[in-house]
């Protein structure tokens, strides 16, 4: 039977807004949809290229940075401005 990882264990992302490194289970990730639009994966389980954001805040810098194209390799579209 698997365990569960420790807290010092836990896999770590790195937020596409502010850059800060935090355990994937307090982070929001965000997946491409159909026709390359970022989607929210809720559950942290759809197939593929996945990012993340710490918060709103973070959704809008990363956007602002244009973050979505370089993390999903050209992929992606932008979301749109107060989305």
């Amino acid at each position: 039977m698997k365990q569960p990882h420790s807290p010092s264990k836990a896999p770590q992302r790195t937020c596409l807004g502010c850059g800060q490194k935090r355990p994937k289970r307090s982070l929001i990730r965000l997946c491409l949809g159909s026709g390359g639009v970022l989607a929210f994966d809720a559950e942290q389980v759809a197939p593929g290229r996945g990012g993340y954001v710490c918060g709103e805040g973070c959704l809008e810098a990363a956007s602002r940075r244009k973050a979505w194209v370089r993390s999903f390799k050209g992929k992606a579209v932008a979301p749109p401005k107060g989305a």
